[in-house]
């Protein structure tokens, strides 16, 4: 049984146009997945670093994670990896986490 393959709709050529680039590499994923991959790699950072860091304290971990994604997502924005509104959901749910953590403190 042969496969045909001319009528396959994904460009099959190599996508870091043969620099071995992998800031093309990323881009061309984060692209071809609609800048979603950028934001899923914040996500699962974002949960990476809240479980490492609760030994301290399950606020103090969701503050520190909460602000180093926030960071990540503007050097993201300014890479292009991640839209304007992904970065503005990103900053207010910091914000919401830290108004919610700092009020629960006191």
């Amino acid at each position: 049984m042969a496969i045909n393959a001319t009528n396959f709709p994904y460009e099959l050529g190599n996508i870091t146009g043969g620099t071995g680039n992998i800031l093309e590499f990323v881009q061309n994923v984060n692209n071809l997945t609609g800048q979603y991959f950028m934001a899923g790699m914040l996500l699962a950072g974002f949960v990476i670093l809240f479980v490492t860091m609760r030994e301290s304290g399950n606020q103090d971990a969701l503050i520190a994670a909460s602000f180093i994604t926030a960071i990540l997502g503007i050097f993201f924005f300014a890479l292009e990896f991640i839209s304007t509104a992904m970065l503005v959901i990103i900053i207010i749910v910091f914000g919401g986490l830290f108004l919610f953590v700092a009020l629960k403190k006191d």
